[in-house]
């Protein structure tokens, strides 16, 4: 069931989704700059071990929201009116969402390069191993994040957008009125999908 974190995913605290991002960096920063200090041969066990931990227990968290996410999906795509009111959309949810979107890219991005510098660097060589274990299960995490959240944002976009009440095609009877002597028309007009074609044409200028 949907509960109050479907709020929270759709009108996110980019604050802190940049938080998550900047706290796995940290892990993977902070032992290179422990080791800068100490100028020890490479980083100490200990201290990646902790890098390890933090890094699970973010990409934990992660999963969570990977989690929830889908559930939100399910219920944006098949739910019921109380499930949609528990989404809470507001106007503004569309722009967040692609803020979100955003956000995430960049994060993406950061992140890859994080790792990319570390593996670069002589003082995680011993532990190569378990930064290759933080990185891919960091990278992993956050672009599943990422997919699911583009998939709210378009799912989301689609349920704000307004119905056009004021005009509503029926084919059927649409089809059979072309063959009507009471209705004038273009001469260009000769079946029923060019009918159609001209009644959207009106729509679109009026």
């Amino acid at each position: 069931m949907i509960g109050f974190e479907a709020a929270a995913f759709i009108n996110p605290d980019l604050d802190k989704v940049q938080n998550t991002f900047s706290e796995v960096s940290h892990s993977v920063e902070r032992p290179l700059d422990d080791f800068d200090r100490s100028h020890s041969k490479s980083i100490s066990k200990k201290q990646v071990l902790l890098a390890v931990k933090k890094t699970d227990a973010i990409i934990d968290e992660v999963h969570a929201r990977v989690a929830d996410g889908i559930e939100m999906a399910k219920a944006l795509r098949y739910g019921n009116e109380e499930d949609l009111q528990r989404m809470e959309l507001r106007e503004d949810s569309e722009a967040m969402m692609s803020s979100l979107v955003s956000q995430l890219t960049i994060g993406n991005n950061r992140l890859a390069y994080t790792f990319f510098k570390a593996e670069s660097n002589p003082a995680w060589l011993p532990h190569i191993r378990h930064l290759r274990y933080m990185k891919t299960r960091a990278m992993k995490a956050f672009g599943e994040y990422k997919k699911i959240s583009e998939e709210l944002h378009a799912l989301v976009a689609l349920h704000l957008t307004p119905p056009d009440e004021a005009f509503n095609l029926d084919m059927v009877e649409l089809k059979k009125s072309i063959n009507s002597e009471t209705i004038e028309h273009p001469d260009w007009v000769k079946n029923g999908d060019d009918f159609v074609d001209w009644i959207q044409s009106l729509k679109r200028d009026a």
